[in-house]
């Protein structure tokens, strides 16, 4: 300073690097401990030879290296501050306190500037770190709430998907509930009416023996007995639909020679006809495992479908062969008719569905061909349907092996 020497030598103090808060808080904004004590050591040289650039300094500057302090404790720490507060120390005993340059340290003016240097390093600092660990746990603090409301929005959300949960079970347990009342109704009725039905069939059909009728008369009565036993097919048709809903179906099942039942259907069905339409395609004995009554139920239901929607003088055509393993028996009934509307495809074999309400039928034939052949193991499915080629119906039944 001023070209004067003093043939002393500043050496940088080393002091130990006290942590900013516990080891469980965030260290945010340290900086790396050589560059803070590279400051605290420049920083008071470079405010005193501004000062003696300037004009003679007193000791009243030492508010300035006061300020120098805290501003170097709240940037930096406890260790910058202390060695800013000493070097502070010196520089002004040096400078500023006569006789100039040269170390007194016996002044008390000088034992207040040091302790007041000291005491705003440390007290700076200290509140430094208060403030840090304060920001540190604000930080947690909020990071917590946040988890706390992220927690309650999954609690929320997961008890909304409760009561979803739980009503969607009531309301499934009501359909189950309601629909096992509907069938258990169905089949009520079903059975409570045959009774009567068969009453007004036989009372019809033994009147209609008098040979004395009047031809108006007679008329009548046969069209009431239709009808009863139209009516007779209906309820039995929901019998079996409240059968096959309960997986009630009795079956008695033996080795059949598939040909025997599909050509006693087709006779079954052309005897309502005004000429045979339907063509039987068996070249060889297969043998199927069936209950006799129910495998003609079957054909009778495609068949009476196939008459009903192919148009008149056009062929009906039944065919069987094994499948590609020789487990299962394919029959397939085929017509010439419109075929199954596209929109009706996915669902015609779902009840009451009908291909063509002007026809008449109530849509139950179908349904219950598939709970027959699902009873026996097999499948039944629509091959094809459009307006060129009519419809086809395969089903498939087990192979009955000889000796089985």
């Amino acid at each position: 300073m001023r070209g004067v020497n003093t043939g002393l030598t500043f050496s940088r103090v080393s002091w130990p690097r006290r942590p900013s808060g516990p080891p469980w808080l965030p260290r945010a904004g340290i900086r790396r401990p050589i560059l803070a004590y590279v400051v605290a050591t420049v920083a008071p040289i470079t405010l005193t030879a501004a000062f003696e650039t300037l004009h003679r300094g007193s000791r009243e500057y030492v508010f300035v290296y006061l300020a120098v302090v805290a501003f170097l404790g709240f940037t930096y720490g406890l260790g910058p501050a202390l060695v800013a507060a000493v070097a502070s120390f010196f520089l002004i005993d040096y400078a500023f306190v006569p006789p100039f340059y040269t170390f007194t340290l016996i002044d008390e003016q000088d034992a207040f500037n040091l302790a007041s240097l000291i005491a705003a390093a440390v007290l700076v600092s200290r509140r430094r770190s208060q403030q840090r660990r304060a920001e540190a746990v604000a930080l947690l603090l909020e990071d917590a709430n946040v988890e706390l409301s992220r927690l309650n929005r999954e609690q929320a959300a997961a008890a909304e998907a409760r009561l979803d949960l739980a009503l969607a079970n009531e309301r499934l347990e009501n359909l189950a509930r309601n629909d096992q009342m509907r069938q258990r109704f169905l089949a009520d009725i079903s059975h409570d009416l045959r009774t009567p039905i068969t009453s007004i069939i036989t009372a019809g059909t033994a009147a209609l023996e008098d040979q004395g009728l009047d031809p108006e008369t007679r008329r009548s009565l046969r069209t009431g007995v239709a009808e009863a036993w139209r009516l007779n097919r209906l309820v039995r048709d929901m019998l079996d639909l409240a059968r096959i809903d309960e997986q009630a179906i009795e079956l008695e099942v033996e080795a059949l020679d598939l040909a025997v039942a599909v050509r006693a259907a087709a006779d079954r069905v052309e005897a309502d006809m005004a000429e045979p339409r339907v063509e039987v395609d068996l070249d060889e004995e297969i043998l199927v495992l069936a209950d006799w009554d129910r495998l003609g139920q079957i054909l009778d239901n495609l068949l009476s479908n196939a008459d009903k929607f192919a148009p008149r003088g056009s062929r009906i055509w039944v065919s069987a062969v094994p499948d590609l393993n020789c487990q299962r028996a394919v029959v397939r009934v085929r017509d010439q008719g419109p075929g199954v509307p596209y929109e009706l495809r996915s669902s015609v074999f779902d009840r009451f569905v009908k291909g063509v309400d002007s026809l008449g039928g109530t849509g139950l034939g179908l349904a219950i061909v598939r709970g027959l052949v699902e009873a026996h193991g097999g499948t039944v499915e629509l091959e094809t349907a459009n307006e060129v080629s009519g419809a086809s119906f395969a089903f498939t039944l087990p192979l009955a092996f000889e000796g089985a």
